[in-house]
């Protein structure tokens, strides 16, 4: 009786794990496959985020070689005993970018050393990175700073004044001798990241 209970259990434990195995889904993602695929490993999607917005709890993505440039977003959870798996497929080297490549003949000189180039990202964003053949560069910005972003080069304004505008636009001024003299209009469309008051740095 002992013997048939143990054997009634294994089959019963065996048919459990073939049931969860059969529910997990494996799918496959290649810099040459099509988000329009099925996702197998004979026609993968292209994009990880392609992946990530089918998957479900116990399903595993194979991440075939390549450099994938984007950022991904799972569009489900997975459990703690049914994981949603992002690997790179038999090993191979698999490179996640948030960084976007600017073709060579995108690049023209604005002035001095200065370069400039369109981009399709937040240009006004306080967090873009330059890299040049795998060194970081720093954007144009004045005054100028070094690569130590820890310690950056700031400017200290000798004087400023502010008019309220009530319900309407308000009117700030700063003033820096240092600044150089720029022609009407330079500045359109720069950022200024400023610590007004007494603040910790």
């Amino acid at each position: 009786m002992l013997c048939r209970r143990s054997h009634v259990l294994k089959l019963l434990a065996a048919a459990l794990f073939c049931l969860s195995t059969a529910q997990a889904g494996n799918y496959y993602v290649s810099p040459s496959g099509s988000d329009g695929a099925a996702g197998t490993l004979a026609l993968p999607f292209q994009t990880i985020q392609k992946a990530a917005s089918v998957m479900v709890a116990g399903d595993t993505a194979f991440i075939r070689a390549g450099i994938y440039r984007e950022s991904v977003t799972p569009k489900n959870s997975g459990t703690q005993g049914s994981l949603i798996t992002f690997m790179p497929f038999n090993g191979e080297a698999v490179t996640v970018s948030g960084a976007n490549v600017i073709p060579a003949t995108s690049w023209t000189l604005s002035g001095g050393s200065i370069y400039k180039a369109p981009v399709s990202s937040n240009s006004s964003s306080s967090f873009n990175q330059v890299f040049v053949d795998g060194q970081m560069m720093i954007e144009a910005r004045w005054p100028n700073t070094t690569l130590d972003v820890s310690h950056p080069i700031l400017a200290q304004p000798a004087a400023g004044s502010f008019i309220d505008g009530g319900t309407g636009l308000s009117t700030g001024t700063i003033t820096d001798p240092n600044l150089p003299a720029r022609p009407d209009g330079y500045w359109t469309g720069a950022t200024i990241h400023a610590a007004l008051g007494a603040a910790w740095w």
